[in-house]
């Protein structure tokens, strides 16, 4: 054998012995930082290693329905979390709003984004993101409409300094559920189910200039059965291509709350979108199924939708979740359902009705968490598990970040920031009229084992 062979043998069988050792000693320090933190449960391999919980709401207010946003500039280490702040038994809701500028090791006292006159109107359900520049943005539902602002104008309030209208129906339901999505620095969507005395529909608008106006503003879907609870993807590689996915309910059901989840492209030309017609993209319900809480995320693997399976006469619940590559405009497009979970789950009935995923995208691995009880435990106290897809989703193992015994936790939030870094807000519920935000986080300082067959030769990449 020449020295050159030789030598290519010796690197090679180098290359072997590096990627194993880094393999264990990742391996190593997950066992250990999960021993380190016996609060949190053990997790699957590719499953963050959370922080320990933080408390970033005011301790004697109830927050609700929180939302985690990341400044994605590189080196930030900005984090913003807003939730519905009530003053009081069933009285006032304001939105507001915290600030981290270290990662969450630190925070900012709670501050409106808003500020409604006390018990004459109401302003719930807020959602924050942060566009390309660093800037934040909010919209909420004041009364019946849809209302946005950017951070450079909190807090608002009704009379000198208002927020924007993006929408004011006169008539209830009016607007529920707004999601709003940043691409670049200038380009805000958000879409939002609303009802001008009939059933709600699916509408979206379009900013181009940060919130300075919405000019591109239409309706997605029309039709006399009640479509909410919408989501809404941009594709990674055109600005101009939308995904929508929401929950609509069964026309002619025998149970009214029968439901499905349906799916639209949209396509950005000037001052209008062009939405392909609504598709559904999971199985048809029958009369006592309820398919419900869509969201639906794009990246470079394509499209990812996850939403639970409600038994309607057994009261339990199942993450699924199904994914597109191409010719996502039609059914033959998406793949079969697939049980993420694993296990049936069930809610209190209260705070809220549903069980609810988060999903984001975070290094190679797609992760899902969700709240809800496992049928066989005593406790009737809800908790944040999750899955994620490089380990086979709950094949792998499920990732339980609270504890049901001491903890009843809903409606996790999640977002990935710069430099390996992703972090979660929940709920948790201290008494029927008492909810608090906490905050946990991770970061994956190390590498990210890509899952592999045939050769045993692991393929590391650095975040």
């Amino acid at each position: 054998m020449s020295k050159q062979m030789k030598m290519i043998n010796r690197v090679f069988f180098l290359m072997i012995t590096l990627a194993a050792l880094s393999f264990l000693l990742g391996q190593v320090a997950r066992q250990h930082a999960a021993t380190a933190a016996p609060d949190i449960p053990a997790a699957p391999p590719h499953a963050p290693i959370w922080s320990a919980p933080q408390l970033v709401s005011l301790e004697a207010q109830s927050a609700v329905e929180p939302k985690v946003a990341a400044n994605r500039q590189s080196g930030s280490r900005d984090v913003l979390v807003a939730f519905n702040q009530r003053f009081g038994a069933g009285g006032n809701n304001d939105p507001y709003y915290t600030r981290s500028t270290n990662n969450g090791q630190t925070w900012t006292v709670p501050a409106p984004i808003h500020n409604s006159p006390t018990m004459a109107s109401n302003s719930v359900e807020v959602d924050v993101v942060f566009s390309g520049n660093g800037v934040a943005h909010a919209v909420w539902v004041e009364n019946r409409a849809l209302a946005y602002a950017p951070e450079n104008r909190w807090p608002t309030n009704n009379t000198s300094n208002l927020p924007t209208l993006i929408s004011n129906p006169v008539i209830p339901p009016g607007a529920a559920a707004p999601l709003l999505v940043a691409t670049g620095e200038s380009i805000l969507d958000v879409i939002w189910s609303e009802g001008d005395g009939v059933n709600p529909n699916i509408y979206h608008a379009r900013s181009t200039n940060g919130g300075s106006s919405w000019p591109i503003k239409g309706i997605i879907r029309s039709t006399p059965p009640e479509s909410r609870v919408p989501s809404l993807a941009v594709s990674p590689t055109d600005d101009n291509r939308l995904y929508a996915v929401w929950e609509e309910q069964v026309a002619g059901a025998v149970v009214t709350s029968t439901a499905v989840i349906m799916f639209a492209q949209g396509t950005v030309s000037g001052s209008s979108v062009s939405w392909s017609n609504p598709i559904v993209i999971s199985t048809n319900a029958g009369d006592n199924v309820a398919f419900e809480q869509p969201e639906i995320i794009a990246n470079s693997q394509g499209l990812h939708v996850t939403y639970s399976y409600h038994d309607l006469v057994n009261e339990v619940q199942l993450v699924y979740y199904t994914k597109c590559g191409s010719g996502c405009t039609q059914p033959t497009g998406w793949s079969g359902l697939t049980n993420i979970g694993g296990q049936f789950v069930k809610v209190n009935g209260v705070l809220p009705f549903y069980v609810i995923s988060n999903m984001v995208t975070y290094g190679y691995c797609t992760q899902v968490y969700y709240h809800g009880v496992k049928q066989d435990l005593l406790q009737e106290n809800e908790q944040v598990w999750g899955v994620n897809n490089c380990d086979n989703w709950s094949g792998g193992g499920i990732d339980e970040v609270t504890d049901p015994v001491t903890t009843r936790a809903v409606n996790p939030n999640m977002v990935v920031g710069d430099g390996g870094w992703i972090y979660m807000v929940y709920s948790q519920v201290i008494a029927s009229d008492l909810l608090q935000t906490y905050f946990i986080s991770s970061q994956d300082d190390a590498t990210i084992i890509i899952p592999f067959t045939g050769a045993l030769l692991p393929i590391i990449f650095r975040n």
